[in-house]
């Protein structure tokens, strides 16, 4: 049994994954992160994507609607993808990173291990996939090098400038 998780994919690796998952099955959900600038924008598509009964503007109503999802479903086993990930809340990070920690922290959690107690033994599958360009990750890789050379450099300019 794997727990639940976030995983970054490639637009390839979704489409491996859409052609592997059984939808009779599985919930699968699927957003677009063009159209999510702010917070309230996320908190409406997943109003809309997981049935929420009212429509919460705060993130404690919307983990209790994301905790009670499996009454709205048949499905034992649900799967989200955030396509563009790079593109949503592109101006917002902070609220972004905010965001993936409430379902690292409360939601996959309450999945994997809270859940178990309310449900009789049972544990239901949450996965989240986070659909990335290919040049957005290349970016990243590229800014995450230079910026290890940058601290290498300053750190070699300091012992230099030491003695």
């Amino acid at each position: 049994m794997t727990k639940n998780q976030i995983r970054y994919i490639s637009q390839k690796d979704k489409e491996e994954l859409m052609n592997t998952i059984d939808k009779e099955v599985i919930n699968v959900q699927i957003i677009d992160g063009r159209d999510i600038q702010t917070l309230e924008q996320l908190l409406v598509k997943m109003a809309i994507a997981y049935k929420f009964p009212s429509l919460e503007y705060n993130l404690d109503g919307f983990i209790d609607w994301m905790s009670d999802i499996d009454q709205r479903f048949n499905e034992n086993e649900f799967v989200l993808i955030i396509d563009n990930y790079d593109e949503m809340m592109k101006n917002q990070l902070d609220e972004k990173r905010m965001i993936m920690s409430i379902f690292v922290e409360s939601i996959l959690y309450w999945w994997d291990e809270e859940c178990v107690e309310c449900y009789n033994g049972k544990r239901i599958d949450f996965n989240v996939y986070l659909v990335n360009s290919w040049e957005y990750l290349s970016k990243k890789i590229y800014y995450e090098l230079t910026d290890h050379q940058k601290c290498d450099e300053k750190i070699s300019n300091k012992l230099n400038n030491s003695d």
